[in-house]
């Protein structure tokens, strides 16, 4: 989407600026979480299972809303426009246009193809990033709750405790 915003001579819409803060938030957690999986005692699962969520709501919102302004169309097709409570797909007064010059998100620049491409990619990687998101959210919650210890002791080591020695 970076590339979308250097190259708009229309200024852009609203969604393409924030799925790129996504990104940025996606690096910044991953900035925190990178020493926290190796070194122990930088690890606050409150902070992390936070983070997670933070994450989980943030890529939520930017996929399912890029995917709305996107529509589900080919790049290099045009289409005719139709109103949504109308489902007939041939109305006589519409003409058919080409969807990435009538697209928000795809018309910021001279090459509408190019940014339909790139924003549709986007739209799918920000899909995997809520999955990860989901799964590593999961997993933290798991961990700070598994035995019933509080959410601010550190990771639990594999080790036998001493009641199993």
């Amino acid at each position: 989407m970076a590339n979308n915003i250097d190259r708009a001579t229309n200024g852009t819409h609203s969604i393409v600026n924030y799925s790129l803060f996504v990104g940025v938030w996606w690096l910044l957690t991953l900035l925190y979480f990178l020493p926290t999986s190796f070194l122990d005692k930088f690890s606050i699962p409150v902070v992390d299972i936070a983070m997670d969520a933070l994450s989980v709501l943030f890529s939520f919102c930017a996929a399912v809303a890029l995917a709305a302004y996107l529509g589900a169309h080919s790049c290099s097709n045009a289409v005719r426009h139709f109103h949504h409570r109308n489902a007939n797909l041939v109305n006589a007064d519409m003409k058919p246009q080409a969807y990435t010059l009538t697209n928000g998100v795809c018309n910021s620049s001279a090459n509408t193809q190019q940014n339909c491409r790139q924003a549709q990619a986007t739209c799918a990687f920000l899909w995997f990033g809520w999955a990860a998101f989901v799964a590593t959210l999961a997993i933290n919650i798991m961990n700070g709750r598994g035995s019933g210890a509080n959410l601010r002791g550190g990771i639990r080591r594999g080790g036998p405790s001493m009641s199993q020695v």
